[in-house]
């Protein structure tokens, strides 16, 4: 399944980690600090291992969910192509 079938996908899982956290980075337009995001989604009990989560979206490589979000500068940010996916599909 590539990155854009694996967004669709999730956009139908409302009760998933993925769908919470990429929905929390959704709602902060300019992106993350990195620190700052771990916080939030160990605040909110989303995941045991809230930097282990952020990373599996930040890479393709074995078992990870995909390359949805990429750090600059400390800065999490969802990539501008897959941006557009979830634009089209999330809250349908």
């Amino acid at each position: 399944m590539n990155t854009e079938e694996k967004i669709i996908k999730w956009s139908r899982e409302y009760s998933m980690n993925h769908y919470k956290i990429i929905s929390i980075l959704l709602m902060a337009n300019d992106g993350l600090d990195f620190n700052d995001f771990v916080d939030i989604i160990s605040k909110l009990k989303i995941s045991d291992d809230p930097n282990g989560a952020i990373r599996s979206l930040m890479t393709d490589a074995g078992n990870n969910y995909g390359k949805i979000f990429e750090k600059t500068a400390n800065k999490i940010k969802i990539i501008p192509e897959c941006l557009k996916i979830i634009t089209e599909n999330w809250y349908k």
